[in-house]
């Protein structure tokens, strides 16, 4: 709750109280990632998703996460390895569909097929997300697919942005 209001800290706190009541409570790990990203400390983050993984090492959610993390902190490869276990163990989660799509279709992959047929899933999975939209009229434009580039263009504006 408090992270809802903002108390990060105080949430921080909380779930560090749950660790020690619960040590293999591997959703509180993935929520001290959460929020010590969002308090700007990425490898405490890392750490958290870390050990919530050796708590339950098929846990979609902190791979998705820590997949994100790795991202933004160019460690593609790493990135990459952890949406596929996410999608390995939740292949229902668009956004890993989505992000895994985005990340093929950009250096060092240059992956566009894959990346589309990614792409492809999330939108079957949540057709109304415009984001997923966009993403995949990139890799049309990559692949040389105009036509299908702009009708991407246009189902944007037929959905609300989702991320």
């Amino acid at each position: 709750c408090k992270e809802y209001l903002k108390d990060l800290e105080g949430a921080l706190e909380d779930l560090e109280k749950v660790i020690t009541l619960n040590p293999s409570f591997s959703n509180a790990y993935n929520n001290i990632g959460l929020i010590k990203r969002q308090l700007g400390d990425p490898k405490g983050a890392m750490d958290a998703y870390n050990l919530g993984l050796e708590q339950n090492g098929n846990h979609a959610i902190i791979y998705y996460n820590r997949a994100f993390l790795n991202q933004e902190n160019d460690a593609l490869i790493s990135a990459l390895e952890d949406f596929n276990n996410s999608i390995k163990f939740d292949n229902k989660n668009p956004l890993a569909f989505a992000l895994r799509g985005n990340l093929l279709k950009d250096s060092p992959f240059n992956d566009n097929e894959n990346a589309l047929i990614d792409l492809n899933r999330a939108i079957e999975l949540d057709p109304e997300n415009s984001y997923f939209y966009e993403i995949r009229s990139q890799i049309k434009d990559n692949l040389g697919d105009e036509k299908g580039r702009q009708e991407d263009i246009l189902e944007t504006f037929h959905h609300p942005y989702k991320n």
